[in-house]
Parts: structure tokens; sequence; C-alpha cells
């Protein structure tokens, strides 16, 4: 069975002096398939090379999405206003409190440690917990 995760919120390109505009769209998660950002209009052109980061906030958490490149663009006329939705890839993500600029700075180690309480009574070993 596949788990699938969508974090709503607004999207922006991170810069010196903030976010200067922002983008609603949608960060879909799944163990099924690759993450990717829906996005209701367009956060930057597709014409420019190279991977950006790209920050959001969803549900009051702080999401930086690093390597991020626009995969498809469409877009069309609705009412008489243009529109551009953007669906952008990526190569990895955090989800936490504050914002990340760069994958290379990320300074932390996630660790699972299982204790076998009975290898340790059978030893003699005094547990303090």
């Amino acid at each position: 069975m596949a788990t699938t995760e969508q974090l709503h919120g607004q999207w922006w390109v991170p810069d010196s002096n903030g976010p200067s505009r922002t983008v609603p769209g949608v960060l879909t998660l799944s163990d099924s398939t690759e993450p990717r950002l829906d996005l209701h209009g367009d956060l930057y052109d597709i014409h420019e090379l190279g991977f950006r980061t790209v920050h959001g906030n969803s549900g009051g958490r702080a999401v930086s999405l690093f390597e991020t490149y626009i995969d498809s663009e469409k877009g069309g006329f609705t009412n008489g206003q243009k529109y551009t939705d953007q669906t952008i890839k990526l190569s990895g993500l955090v989800i936490g409190d504050s914002h990340v600029n760069d994958a290379d700075e990320l300074a932390f180690t996630e660790s699972v440690i299982e204790l076998d309480y009975l290898t340790y009574w059978a030893r003699g070993v005094k547990i303090a917990v």
C-alpha cells in the first residue's frame, strides 16, 4: 500500500531580501513516486539553467527543497487572465522549524538505537534510564 502526503502552502525562491514573491502550490510526497511540487503560478523562468533551492511554508512547518528544476509548464487564459502552472521536481528536501539554504550546510544526524533489555538483564548490567 502506497502512502502519500500532500503539503499545501506558499512557495518561493529565497534571496537576500527574503521572499519577493510567493506562489501557492502542493508538494506531493509518496513512497511510490518521486516528490513533486505542483504550482499554481510560475516560480521561476523555465529557461533558467541550473538547479534552484525553493522554500515554502506548509501547516506551520518550514520546507526547503533542493536541486529543483521545472519538469513541465502549461499556461492559458481564464476569464481573460493569463495563467501558468508549473510542476517542479527535486532531489531532496528538509521539513522542520526553519529553512535550510543548501543541502551541504545540513549538520544533523539521525540515529536509531534498539535496546534489548533481556540481554542487559542476562549480563547483570544495571540499567538507568
